[in-house]
């Protein structure tokens, strides 16, 4: 059944039982507090010890950055159910459509950058002996640069500019579906700029599995040299750089595990599967499973940069002990 927008927009959203929705703040707390400091600590330790300040490292505290938005997502939702409680639906409605852009620039920043560390590890395993002069830090530092200015005009500058935030197939549907302090209804039809976009996430999805795979096949073929390797100084440098790209990996992959449900679920929707009617216990079911699929996906998101590789990178690990004891 194809569902109108408008009318949509215009009533009253389904809110979960207080407790539930409680629940949901104090979770919000956790994931916003958590990723603050344990992105900061990555952070620093990057700004304080000039041996981490490669071109890797780089794009990686990039990342950490966007990560730190994640958390400005969740103060907006706190701040957006405080003032839900008082007589302030015009403010509520401006701060979920703040929410709703901001939503849709991280997830897209964080996808485009899982692209370019792939597509770094690529060049640093694909050329080895040029590596340092093919991507050097001011290349890197362009590169994020990029990446932050294209998504910001992607997302929000032409959307805006051509007029696409309406009802129907539009970003602001995209919006609407990802975020859930609105709801979104099903596509009467495929936008250019959905197709676009769209097409656009797929490719570097495509890219990131290449790199990725690439990789794989050049981790396994160093492998089997490591077994009939007699130069144990070459095999132990192998070794590292194997431990190194399994890192990047575990960081890449746990971020976009982490947006596959909420895509999935974002897709449903917009095809009319889990678009909201009239039936006030289905769409009270939808928007529970949505806050949880949200939350969920961005929280892992927000978390799992710093906590994987400062954890499993040494580098990162020994500066943060070093840091830790003030040495």
């Amino acid at each position: 059944m194809e569902l109108n927008c408008l009318n949509l927009s215009s009533q009253p959203q389904s809110e979960p039982t207080q407790q539930l929705q409680t629940t949901f703040m104090i979770i919000r707390v956790i994931f916003a507090l958590t990723c603050i400091c344990a992105n900061f600590l990555l952070i620093r330790v990057f700004c304080k010890f000039s041996n981490l300040r490669t071109a890797s490292n780089l794009i990686l505290v990039s990342l950490c950055i966007a990560d730190c938005l994640i958390a400005m997502t969740f103060i907006l939702d706190i701040i957006h159910w405080a003032l839900k409680k008082g007589d302030n639906d015009k403010l509520t409605s401006i701060l979920c459509q703040i929410n709703a852009n901001l939503t849709l620039s991280i997830t897209t920043v964080i996808v485009l950058h899982l692209t370019l560390i792939s597509v770094e590890r690529f060049i640093a395993v694909k050329f080895p002996l040029r590596y340092n002069s093919i991507l050097t830090n001011h290349r890197a530092l362009l590169a994020s640069v990029v990446l932050w200015v294209s998504t910001v005009l992607v997302t929000v500058v032409i959307p805006q500019a051509l007029n696409l935030e309406k009802n129907g197939a539009s970003t602001g549907n995209i919006k609407r579906g990802l975020h859930p302090c609105s709801r979104a209804c099903a596509f009467k039809f495929l936008g250019k700029y959905v197709i676009f976009l769209t097409t656009l996430m797929v490719i570097t999805l495509l890219i990131t599995l290449f790199c990725h795979g690439y990789i794989f096949a050049v981790s396994y073929k160093h492998r089997k040299q490591i077994r009939r390797q007699n130069n144990l100084s070459r095999a132990a440098t192998i070794k590292e750089e194997l431990k190194s790209a399994r890192v990047i990996f575990l960081v890449v992959a746990t971020n976009l595990l982490g947006f596959v449900p909420l895509f999935t679920f974002l897709t449903l929707r917009c095809s009319g599967k889990l678009a909201d009617d009239n039936n006030h216990n289905r769409r009270r079911y939808t928007m529970q499973i949505k806050r949880i699929v949200y939350i969920s996906a961005m929280g892992l998101n927000a978390i799992c940069t710093p906590f994987i590789y400062g954890f499993k990178n040494q580098q990162f690990k020994t500066a943060l002990l070093r840091m830790v004891k003030c040495t």
